[in-house]
């Protein structure tokens, strides 16, 4: 986390409008009309307004793999569109640069994700040209 980030996060936590639940691995979540009631393997069930979900340094191949992502030869297994085998669940950014790409590679994957993937795929949205 880049120290701009690290002290707009603890500020909140000092002002307790953010929670930090430091570790923690996510076993459910489950919606809750407008909340989320979320399950964790360590812990007792919690319900919050929102979850954010930061995924550490590494690639946590575990978790993708528990919640049924496919891999081969180490790495994630994608369509052209960054579509997992799981129906409308892509991965972008570091998970899909394979330790070659460019932080510009990583945020581009989001763009096509969007445009190619859920707009063309899911949604029928009317792009921009």
């Amino acid at each position: 986390m880049n120290e701009v980030n690290e002290k707009i996060l603890r500020t909140l936590f000092l002002e307790k409008k953010v929670t930090p639940l430091i570790p923690s691995n996510i076993k459910e979540l489950q919606d809750a009309n407008e909340k989320v009631i979320v399950q964790f393997y360590e812990r007792d069930v919690v319900e919050v307004d929102k979850v954010i979900f930061q995924i550490g340094g590494t690639t946590p191949e575990h978790f993708l793999k528990a919640i049924g992502i496919e891999y081969a030869n180490g790495d994630v297994i994608i369509n052209d569109k960054f579509e997992t085998n799981i129906p409308g669940l892509y991965l972008a950014g570091d998970l899909v640069a394979n330790k070659k790409g460019t932080i510009i590679k990583a945020f581009n994957t989001g763009k096509k994700i969007v445009h190619e993937g859920i707009c063309e795929d899911y949604l029928e949205c009317a792009l921009p040209t």
